[in-house]
């Protein structure tokens, strides 16, 4: 990165130095700020860059700001240096959009997949939703991707609707997610105390659609979402489609029935799965007691 006159930001050194502290790593910590520091020193662009971001956040954005900072840019931009104002606007996304916007439609700079992706994800939050659809609507329709490393980061600040939308999109791109990170989308949507039942079979349809077959923890995901909200005859519906893919149905996915019912005050056919366990051999264990005790108190039996 240095001998190619890469620059750092404060973000990827301060999330690096943690990781080297929490494993213990003392010495590669001390080393670690020891390079940064280095690199600060030899940054040569380290002043037009500090005059740049003065500019952008002393003003509202304008024509007078704008002038500005023609002033200040010295064109053609480089790729870097595009980068580097992005990460160093992240706790101000409109600001840095902003920039983004001026310095693609100026004729100075033309965005490439790389500061697509930058700027992404740092709209990918609440406050700027509406910019940050119409960043990637731009990118694809310039056709650039939302790469996994974007996809990921992302995921971590968006409501859980623009989660799954963006999951449908990147499944429609080059990049697909892991098998671990689609379990745990799924796993956040069927978790919520009402899960919303479109945005899981949206999970589970896409990752089907793309020609995966459905894993028993993706299957366990749809049926612990059908039973907490009471459509049983669907969940048993997805235990069948369990079994017909050659997976047999545990203690977690009778626990997630069990809780269920409890839950709709089917008290009676809750104790009937527990029997029907025990028929088939599958033993209740502390998580399916677990289970029941909630799902008792969430139905308001307590006695």
């Amino acid at each position: 990165m240095k001998s190619k006159g890469f620059y750092l930001d404060d973000r990827g050194f301060n999330g690096i130095n943690v990781k080297l502290t929490s494993e213990g790593l003392n010495e590669e910590s001390v080393q670690w700020i020891k390079t940064y520091r280095e690199m600060v020193e030899t940054d040569v662009e380290k002043g037009v860059a500090n005059e740049v971001l003065e500019v952008i956040l002393s003003s509202d954005w304008g024509d007078e700001a704008e002038c500005e900072l023609r002033k200040k840019l010295k064109f053609p931009l480089t790729e870097k240096f595009v980068l580097r104002i992005i990460a160093e606007l992240w706790k101000e996304p409109l600001k840095a959009f902003r920039f983004f916007e001026w310095i693609g439609s100026c004729g100075g700079y033309e965005h490439g997949s790389v500061t697509y992706n930058a700027m992404t994800e740092v709209l990918a939050r609440p406050e700027s939703l509406g910019e940050f659809w119409g960043c990637v609507k731009e990118m694809r329709l310039k056709g650039h991707n939302i790469d996994i490393y974007t996809y990921v980061r992302s995921c971590k600040s968006l409501p859980l609707k623009d989660n799954v939308k963006l999951f449908e999109l990147i499944m429609d791109g080059p990049y697909k997610p892991s098998l671990s990170q689609i379990t745990s989308l799924l796993n956040r949507v069927s978790s919520k105390e009402d899960p919303d039942l479109d945005l899981v079979y949206r999970v589970f349809n896409n990752f089907v659609a793309a020609g995966n077959a459905p894993t028993k923890i993706l299957y366990d995901g749809v049926h612990r979402a059908l039973c907490k909200l009471g459509r049983f005859d669907e969940a048993k519906k997805i235990v069948e489609d369990l079994k017909n893919s050659g997976y047999n149905p545990d203690n977690f996915t009778y626990s997630q029935e069990i809780f269920g019912l409890c839950k709709s005050s089917r008290f009676d056919e809750a104790c009937k799965v527990l029997e029907q366990m025990e028929v088939e051999g599958c033993v209740p264990n502390v998580n399916t007691w677990t289970m029941l005790i909630k799902g008792h108190c969430k139905g308001n039996q307590m006695a």
